[in-house]
């Protein structure tokens, strides 16, 4: 925590410090570029206008000194002149026109009006002729007076913020941290036996409000799975609990009276090869899941005659069953990419459910068709139907309606939720619509056409 918060404190002090010595370059490039030319723009321009004119025809002691020194006094300046590549023919007063020509080179590459800015001047240069200049040597010291109190203040003012910013960055850390710790120490006893504890988003600084709901919902997420987990571990028990219970008793029938008794043998060894095989059916359904879970689950996509499976489970269905009315409605060339054992499979669980919850010379129905992007497979029967409140949990596993529990022996509540799996793992859905009483209708979606 304490490396957090100082590595925290050293980025916003780096920033800070950035911002200061951008600003102060800035400042700098002012007073060396800018703000002289726009302090003396006005005096250039006068000057320039009355020695152009005076030297154009070149200079002479005589004639020009007097009227130079006289713009020296009024302006404040030093001027000296120079003609055929700095040749002076005129001092300044401290002799700064021969410094300047001195470091002649030196001025051509860099920057000949900064030269003299430690001596106190800021330089000028006006040509008057082909081969003579004026050099102007503006007094600045005044100038330079004021900018250096002006960095010395704003040094001061950033070191004065440097700590401020240390001061409330180091105040905010130690809150944001206190909140961070609390919330340490809440997840902490978050577990098994504790899974419905939360952390509190209220008190949270924004900073970590998203972070902090970002947390419960996965926090929501492992508890969902975690119940799932307990839900289906106990459901599986309880259903291999029944047909073990059966398969047990009979072995102990059998012990006591199957061995002189022939009706009581085949009475018990079809008990037992019933619950077998009740038992390894569950075990397959368990296996299907499992596979699905661990995404180790394989499917063969290929192109699929809807039209032809439906007729072949049609066809199926009459054979096997005479109890009841199976019509059929199927559309010609109908065909989509999907893995035909599976697809044959989740028919075949709704018309198996359909068959088992319909009164026998009642209708069931299988229809084929195709709307929009869509191939669309309906099963709809006229049975006992659904209550609305329990439609949204059909497709869970383990679940079964209460009519269901009372109606059908050996039902294990995973046949639609194999059949969810399947349809949703070719990109389709499954809709559900039924009355108490009057049927229900389930109708597979598949995408059309996708090769």
């Amino acid at each position: 925590m304490n490396s957090l918060k100082t590595k925290i404190i050293k980025s916003y002090l780096g920033l800070y410090i950035a911002v200061c010595m951008i600003i102060v370059f800035g400042l700098f490039f002012a007073y060396f570029s800018v703000a002289p030319k726009l302090l003396y723009a006005k005096d250039t321009r006068e000057l320039q206008s009355k020695i152009v004119p005076m030297l154009k025809d070149g200079y002479s002691y005589q004639e020009h000194h007097l009227q130079l020194q006289t713009l020296e006094h009024v302006y404040d300046v030093q001027i000296a002149i120079y003609m055929d590549e700095y040749r002076l023919v005129r001092e300044s007063e401290e002799l700064l026109g021969a410094k300047f020509v001195q470091n002649k080179m030196l001025v051509k590459k860099l920057f000949p009006s900064y030269l003299l800015m430690n001596d106190g001047f800021y330089i000028k240069t006006i040509s008057f002729s082909a081969t003579g200049s004026a050099l102007i040597f503006f007094p600045i010291q005044r100038y330079m007076t004021i900018f250096f109190v002006l960095i010395w203040s704003l040094l001061a003012t950033m070191t004065a913020g440097a700590v401020l910013i240390m001061f409330l960055s180091n105040a905010t850390n130690r809150r944001i941290f206190r909140q961070i710790e609390s919330l340490d120490g809440t997840i902490k006893m978050i577990n098994a036996e504790n899974l419905a504890l939360r952390l509190d988003e209220k008190t949270i600084d924004d900073e970590l409000r998203a972070l902090v709901s970002t947390i419960n919902q996965m926090i929501d997420g492992l508890q969902n799975s975690y119940l799932r987990q307990k839900r289906f571990v106990s459901d599986v028990s309880h259903e291999l609990r029944t047909p073990i219970s059966v398969i047990a008793g009979y072995v102990d029938m059998l012990q006591r009276w199957g061995k002189n008794d022939d009706e009581v043998m085949e009475e018990a060894l079809c008990a037992i090869d019933g619950e077998t095989k009740s038992m390894a059916d569950l075990v397959e359904k368990l296996l299907f899941l499992a596979r699905h879970d661990n995404k180790t689950l394989q499917y063969e996509f290929q192109r699929v005659s809807i039209t032809d499976l439906l007729k072949e489970i049609y066809q199926e269905t009459l054979l096997v069953d005479n109890a009841h009315i199976i019509e059929q409605d199927i559309q010609n060339d109908l065909f989509c990419r999907a893995d035909e054992n599976r697809i044959k499979e989740v028919i075949r669980i709704l018309l198996d459910n359909a068959l088992k919850y319909t009164p026998e010379g009642k209708l069931v129905r299988i229809v084929g068709y195709r709307e929009g992007r869509y191939i669309k497979i309906a099963v709809a029967d006229e049975g006992i139907g659904i209550a609305a409140e329990e439609i949204e949990h059909i497709f869970d596993r383990f679940y079964r309606t209460d009519k269901a529990r009372n109606h059908v022996k050996g039902d294990h509540g995973l046949g639609l939720s194999i059949a969810q799996t399947i349809i949703n793992d070719h990109r389709g859905k499954i809709q559900v619509t039924s009355r108490l009483g009057e049927g229900s209708t389930f109708t597979i979606m598949l995408p059309a056409n996708r090769f």
